[in-house]
C-alpha cells in the first residue's frame, strides 16, 4: 500500500533514512500502513477499546476485517474506514504537532467525526451512525 505515505515509503522514496522510519507513536519497529493501523500498541488498545480483534489483519483487505461483534450490520466497512481515518489523523498529530492524543481524546474524535457523517446521510441510513457513537462511547468511557 503505497498510497499511504508511511515512513516506510518516505524512505524507499528517500525522503526519510532508515534510521528515521520507525514508528512515531511507538519508536519500536518500521512504520508501515499495517503496522500504524493494527500493530502498533497503540492502534491494538484502540481496536480493542471498541471490541474488535483485528489478529493479522492487513490494510489491503479491510473490507474482511470483522468489526460485527462490535458494530453488527451497522455499515461495518465505513465503520472500518472512520476507525483508520482516526488512526491517521492521531499518527499526524504526533509526527507534525508532538501530540500524542489519548485513547479517550482518540476515540471522542471518533464519535465527533462519526456525527458529522451521520449529518451527511439520509435519515433512514443514520441509525447505523447511532450504532456507532454507541460503541464508540461505551467502549470509550471504560477504559
Amino acid at each position: 500500500m503505497s498510497r499511504i505515505h508511511t515512513r516506510d515509503v518516505l524512505c524507499r522514496k528517500t525522503i526519510l533514512t532508515a534510521a528515521e522510519a520507525g514508528c512515531p507513536c511507538c519508536d519500536a519497529v518500521l512504520e508501515t500502513a499495517n503496522h500504524l493501523f493494527f500493530g502498533c500498541p497503540f492502534a491494538v488498545q484502540f481496536w480493542r477499546s471498541i471490541g474488535v480483534s483485528p489478529n493479522e489483519a492487513v490494510v489491503g483487505s479491510l473490507h474482511r476485517l470483522d468489526v460485527s461483534p462490535a458494530v453488527g450490520d451497522a455499515s461495518p466497512a465505513s465503520f472500518v474506514l472512520l476507525c483508520c481515518w482516526r488512526l491517521w489523523k492521531r499518527r499526524n498529530a504526533v509526527v507534525f504537532r508532538e501530540d500524542p492524543q489519548s485513547l479517550v481524546a482518540t476515540l471522542k474524535a471518533c464519535r465527533d467525526e462519526a456525527v458529522l457523517w451521520r449529518a451527511r446521510l439520509k435519515v433512514a441510513d443514520r441509525s447505523h451512525i447511532d450504532v456507532w457513537l454507541s460503541v464508540l462511547r461505551n467502549r470509550g468511557e471504560i477504559v
